[in-house]
């Protein structure tokens, strides 16, 4: 018998489904043949979302497709997922959240471990980088508990307020007793009878500490974040909650509960503002009708337990009738003289840097070099963190241990969290703890102090020294935002990889920050090395290499451009009498995607080879030693010419048409995509020249016969060899 239904409605999600699909690929990792099965409805989606599904049905074991003919709503999804569902176990998800890798492993043994009804886990809440972990509101972890305990008191959240059908999975007895259906043709408010109906039927559940299910917030598309008519739903479902509560054995004990509830949300849904007018209108008059269907000593009671604004807003909406009488920041230990050299990387060319770097002896000695990985992509539980690539496996020997920075920090976002200035100190000690430093002095070698894990391991640890690394043409451009004078006056040295040759670096220069590059040939070892246990892409001799763009970076096309550029770039390649190219993705690159570039490629006679798995291009450049190298990436390009001596051109550097509003003559605004947010670009400029930096200059020229181009134009500069 499969062990676990996973249920996972989708409904024009196409920009966010392809996150959800790779949790899922990620966890059925965990689980064996026939274990798990993935039930994806789709709601009649219009935007591509179904051509990701019947692409996902092929590639993630377990996963089935079913289709509505017409839109249903969640409810209705869920209920046929239900209906398809054969585990012992039955979970949900929604088709614009993810669940981190792992998660449904831990869930079905915690369950199984417990052997209750149900089981709730807390769960995160993702606005774009910012993350907010939400904690189910019961205070008992681990331990069975009867739900009827869970509703009460009247006042207080509880368990039964916590109605995210997502955080939890459910045994199948519930199924086969009709509790687990949800109330069809809900547009909203589905789960809040669901839930009720649980803690009032069901005979025991669990609360556990699990935090991998991530609730993207802010979408669009979202029917809460919508103003039509279906929100109104939520009054019939809080109808259905009432009316049920009101049959139930202990119903003088619950109602009040479920009464004061209904009342606050519909004070919620009266003071938004999503609304238009015509339909505003309607709501307050569904409202007060409502209010006056309730017990009017029930509201009575309910308003006067509320705050003095809330309760007068509802008394304006509907009088309810009269009530029916009744009878010092902790010291910081001191530091061991032999200090801990903690170097964060958080993409494969910073950690090729940080072992260049240690084989030129640029890192000194320490008592312990520790790797701390952070993997800071928009959604890291779906993407590879650096040390999980192939070509890692050779930096390792570098490396005393290798640790990481999510793990330590999740579920937060390892990327856009920082501590809080007086929660600095307990994070020093939490980490000193974690990663065995003990009172060890800490130096820290990180990849910018302005944002991401730097900033906040600079804030954790106030007493380091710092060493800062670019590993691209950052290195150039100045310093990104107001960078706080007690953190730039920490840092030591700027390292970076001298990408080109006689221009010096202008980051951290108002600091007067001393630059020291990289040697070139400690680069190409370590890319040497790479190569050598890497696999064979199969390319012929002679091919040429075509960079992918990051889709996360400033100025990424978005998809449907990407298409037209690479096609263009393609096109370029075969006029130029290429007929092998090695494509490159990038690692954080989604598959269709490439797909589509592999398709346009075909279609003009290329031979396209993508080398298995996500290979360090630096890697990829020894090994193939290509003919030619072309794409987006500019630093990369730069790479092959400076320091591995490669034929380049660079192409589709163009400002998309998507970004033109925002050009003056030909330049992007106030710096590009580096520098939107530096309003004083100018004024670091003149302040760098006066300390003796040199001037920042443009590293090439940009194609300007439109996004591609329609040919390869030569990257900035001949390769140093030919010099």
């Amino acid at each position: 018998m499969v062990k676990l239904s996973v249920i996972v409605p989708f409904r024009n999600v196409r920009p966010y489904a392809p996150d959800t699909l790779r949790s899922l690929r990620a966890n059925s990792a965990d689980f064996g043949k026939g274990d798990i099965e993935f039930i994806l409805v789709d709601d009649f989606s219009t935007d591509g979302t179904s051509e990701l599904l019947e692409r996902a049905e092929k590639e993630i074991p377990g996963a089935v497709v079913v289709r509505h003919r017409r839109q249903g709503g969640v409810a209705r999804a869920r209920n046929t997922g239900l209906d398809a569902a054969r585990g012992r176990y039955v979970a949900f998800l929604d088709g614009d959240d993810w669940a981190a890798p792992g998660h449904y492993r831990e869930l079905l043994a915690a369950a199984e471990s417990l052997g209750c009804d149900f089981l709730r886990t807390d769960h995160v809440r993702s606005t774009g980088r910012r993350r907010t972990l939400a904690r189910a509101p019961e205070g008992r972890r681990g331990t069975v508990l009867d739900p009827r305990d869970a509703i009460l008191p009247a006042h207080r959240t509880t368990a039964v307020d916590y109605a995210y059908a997502w955080a939890g999975v459910y045994h199948r007895r519930l199924l086969d007793r009709g509790l687990l259906r949800f109330d069809d043709g809900l547009h909203t408010a589905e789960d809040r009878p669901w839930i009720w109906r649980l803690h009032r039927e069901a005979a025991s559940f669990a609360v556990v500490g699990l935090t991998g299910v991530f609730y993207r917030r802010g979408v669009a598309t979202s029917l809460t974040r919508t103003g039509d008519e279906r929100q109104l739903d939520f009054l019939r479902a809080y109808d259905l909650l009432v009316e049920e509560t009101s049959r139930d054995r202990d119903a003088a004990a619950l109602l009040p509960k479920a009464v004061r509830t209904y009342c606050a949300v519909i004070h919620h849904h009266l003071t938004g503002d999503r609304f238009e007018p015509r339909l505003r209108r309607t709501l307050r008059a569904r409202c007060a009708a409502a209010l006056r269907r309730m017990p009017g000593d029930l509201v009575s009671q309910a308003l006067d337990s509320m705050d003095a604004e809330r309760a007068a807003r509802l008394r304006r909406t509907a009088p309810p009738p009269r009530r029916v009488p009744d009878g010092g920041r902790p010291m910081t230990a001191p530091r061991n003289a032999s200090p801990v050299r903690l170097l964060v990387a958080s993409t494969p060319h910073g950690a090729a840097l940080l072992a260049a770097a240690a084989d030129a002896g640029l890192l000194g000695t320490a008592r312990e070099r520790l790797l701390l990985v952070a993997n800071t992509a928009p959604v890291p539980e779906t993407v590879p963190a650096p040390d999980a690539l192939p070509g890692f496996r050779p930096l390792r020997d570098r490396f005393g241990r290798v640790l990481s920075w999510n793990a330590a920090v999740a579920p937060l976002h390892p990327g856009a969290w920082t501590p809080r200035p007086d929660d600095a100190p307990l994070w020093e000690r939490q980490l000193r703890s974690l990663w065995g430093l003990g009172d060890a002095a800490v130096e820290l070698v990180v990849e910018g102090v302005e944002a991401g894990p730097g900033q906040a391991l600079a804030r954790i640890f106030p007493d380091a020294p710092l060493d800062v690394y670019a590993t691209g043409l950052s290195a150039y451009g100045p310093t990104p935002g107001r960078l706080d004078p007690l953190v730039g006056t920490r840092v030591r040295r700027l390292l970076h990889p001298g990408l080109v040759p006689g221009l010096r670096p202008l980051l951290l220069a108002e600091f007067g920050v001393p630059a020291e590059e990289v040697p070139g040939r400690a680069l190409r070892a370590v890319a040497a090395r790479a190569a050598r246990e890497l696999p064979d892409p199969g390319a012929p001799e002679g091919a040429a290499v075509l960079l992918g763009q990051d889709p996360h970076a400033p100025g990424a096309l978005p998809p449907g451009e990407e298409e037209r550029v690479y096609g263009r770039l393609l096109g370029g390649l075969r006029e130029a009498g290429h007929r092998a190219v090695v494509l490159a993705p990038h690692p954080a690159a989604p598959a269709h995607r490439v797909r589509g570039i592999a398709r346009r490629a075909a279609e003009l006679g290329l031979e396209l080879y993508e080398p298995q798995g996500a290979q360090p291009v630096e890697a990829l450049y020894e090994r193939l030693r290509p003919a030619l190298v072309t794409g987006r990436s500019f630093g990369a390009l730069l790479a092959a010419s400076t320091l591995h001596g490669l034929p380049a051109s660079h192409g589709g550097t163009a400002v998309p048409p998507s970004r033109r509003g925002r050009v003056r003559g030909g330049r992007a605004g106030r710096g590009g995509d580096r520098g939107r947010a530096a309003a004083g670009r100018g004024r670091r400029r003149r302040r760098a020249r006066r300390a003796g930096t040199g001037r920042h200059g443009r590293t090439g020229r940009t194609d300007r016969a439109g996004a591609g181009g329609g040919v390869l134009r030569a990257a900035a500069g001949q390769p140093r060899a030919a010099r």
